[in-house]
């Protein structure tokens, strides 16, 4: 799998979360996911994938920065 599947797979999975908490069934899931992920790729890096699951960085990794207006 390339990155472009990494992300495409994690856009798809942040627009099901159920609800502002990573938490429950669904964070479990696919805290999984990303361990079975990382076992198809040595580049792939579970960390950084989940905080853009939960929306804390970009696919580059960058961190999300709120603009104050």
């Amino acid at each position: 799998m390339s990155k472009r599947h990494f992300v495409a797979l994690a856009d798809a999975l942040r627009k099901t979360k159920p609800d502002l908490d990573f938490g429950g069934q669904w964070g479990f899931d696919v805290a999984s996911l990303a361990d079975a992920l990382a076992k198809l790729s040595p580049t792939f890096k579970p960390a950084r994938w989940l905080a853009y699951v939960r929306g804390e960085v970009t696919a580059s990794g960058k961190p999300i920065t709120e603009r104050v207006t």
